[in-house]
């Protein structure tokens, strides 16, 4: 063989689909008819990680980060000016039970999130890969006060109480934009040869971690729809809901 020729790719049973040709359209008394073409090409097949953390009762940390952020820009400031931009933080700065997620410190679970690795760009011989979602805890939504009736019984009777099911539900959001971020700067390396779940909670996020722990188990529809949305239709060969 030629030395500057290309060896062709190991047949890895994985692939992703080339676009060949000049797509050509044809138009007649009939009809209009665009012919595509494409070939298979094969890429590893890689075992994608979700890592989700959720915290606990009444700890949001994009509330406490941006009431410190706040705190740090208005110390700068004076009268009007210090009024004007700090208002809203001024509100949730004083006591009251529905500003505890504001006021909260940082905590183990958010700690386990930042150390979670997780993966953009994959090295050529990565076979596994991982990308994490942080979701707040029972009772608290990023930039509102806590609902109370959230924090105390945990339900999720209505969206505003941010209760244990309701964070499952906002956990499908998040995995599908880490996913979708994911998926475009890797389509063209890699397979996905199967989706599966890390999963981390505490106080009531613990048991928002294993209500979606069974959902997974009993491949809920909403788990597999949201993998396929945030893999943007390129699929993967695994369980449609994950393991």
């Amino acid at each position: 063989m030629n030395t500057d020729e290309k060896a062709a790719p190991e047949d890895t049973g994985y692939y992703r689909y080339e676009v060949i040709g000049d797509c050509t359209l044809r138009t007649s008394a009939t009809g209009t008819v665009k012919t595509v073409q494409c070939r298979r090409v094969p890429v590893r097949g890689i075992t994608l990680t979700v890592g989700i953390f959720f915290d606990g009762t009444g700890n949001n940390r994009a509330n406490s980060d941006d009431l410190r952020m706040a705190y740090a820009h208005c110390a700068g400031l004076v009268g009007e000016e210090r009024a004007r931009a700090c208002a809203k933080y001024e509100e949730h700065a004083r006591e009251g039970l529905g500003n505890a997620s504001w006021q909260g410190g940082i905590t183990n679970i958010s700690r386990l999130n930042d150390l979670y690795k997780s993966d953009t760009v994959l090295g050529e011989d990565q076979m596994a890969a991982q990308v994490k979602v942080y979701v707040s805890g029972i009772g608290t939504a990023n930039g509102e006060s806590d609902s109370m009736l959230g924090k105390a019984l945990g339900s999720s009777l209505i969206r505003q109480f941010e209760g244990v099911v309701t964070k499952t539900d906002e956990a499908l959001e998040e995995i599908a934009s880490a996913l979708n971020v994911f998926i475009g700067r890797n389509r063209d390396k890699v397979a996905i040869a199967k989706v599966q779940f890390d999963v981390f909670g505490f106080s009531r996020g613990a048991a928002a971690a294993r209500h979606f722990a069974n959902r997974v188990m009993n491949q809920d529809a909403e788990i597999a729809a949201a993998i396929d949305k945030g893999l943007d239709l390129t699929g993967h060969h695994g369980k449609a809901a994950g393991e």
